[in-house]
């Protein structure tokens, strides 16, 4: 992390007290228990970022904390979706457990990607921290699976008039821009090198702390209770039959999945 008086220093800054806002807001209200996973890896990313600031980052005790807390961070990611799913699907368990079964997929799309790429990732010369290009190709895995899982799931409830509560759709909302731009960054990061390092690390903070500033405002208890529909709004009659295919095809997959146990 760079100086005080660099904007780098200062969105770090912000977005650890954003953090620790929405944090206190979502305990406040009691919706911590709703989305128990989003208040999990924000409370998990504060403490290790808090933590940091207190180490010299040429310190092996530095790079263990980085090490350890990583893979955590990336499984809350999965979780995240998962429960992003469950909220906006609660009254269709079998679109629900189907979307298990494309969150699986994304992922082991995503690692064959990265496993494909990785003779870029790993030849760049002016990397400076080669070791480092194993954490950065896994978590941009984990990050555009999610990403690209979310922005297909957005286009689902677009298409079919799925009502859910305005806190899971500014949820989503807010965890695909911040999936999206985290592995584009970690792209650009691989095939630039160190020297582009401070320039993505300042992009993604500002989408981070955007995104915070987003859920602070928004995720409250009336959005508990307010409904929304994401997408246009559809003619009467267009939007019951598009409702009766959505729950004759969650119909179909809650007796598929309950025969396949």
């Amino acid at each position: 992390m760079n100086t005080p008086n660099s904007l780098e220093w200062w969105l770090w800054v912000f977005s650890l007290a954003a953090a620790a806002v929405l944090l206190g807001r979502l305990y406040q209200t009691g919706l911590y228990r709703t989305y128990r996973f989003l208040f999990a890896r924000l409370l998990i990313d504060l403490i290790r970022s808090l933590l940091l600031m207190q180490i010299p980052t040429n310190r092996s005790l530095y790079g263990w904390i980085f090490v350890v807390s990583e893979p955590i961070l990336w499984a809350l990611y999965v979780l995240n979706v998962l429960e992003i799913t469950r909220l906006a699907l609660r009254e269709h368990h079998g679109i629900t457990t189907l979307s298990k079964w494309f969150i699986a997929g994304s992922l082991a799309v995503a690692a064959l990607i990265s496993a494909a790429a990785s003779p870029i990732d790993f030849t760049n010369p002016g990397e400076q921290f080669p070791t480092l290009l194993a954490f950065f190709a896994a978590r941009r895995a984990v990050t555009f699976a999610m990403a690209v899982f979310l922005v297909l799931f957005t286009g689902f409830l677009a298409y079919f008039p799925v009502e859910m509560n305005r806190n899971t759709a500014f949820y989503a909302i807010g965890s695909a821009a911040y999936f999206l731009s985290d592995s584009f960054a970690l792209l650009a990061r691989t095939l630039q090198g160190h020297d582009v390092n401070r320039a993505m690390s300042t992009a993604m903070l500002a989408v981070s702390g955007l995104c915070l500033l987003v859920w602070i405002i928004s995720l409250n208890r009336s959005g508990e209770t307010r409904r929304v529909v994401i997408g246009r709004l559809w003619r009467p009659g267009e939007t019951v039959r598009l409702l009766a295919q959505l729950e004759a095809m969650n119909s179909t997959l809650d007796r598929t999945g309950r025969s396949l146990r």
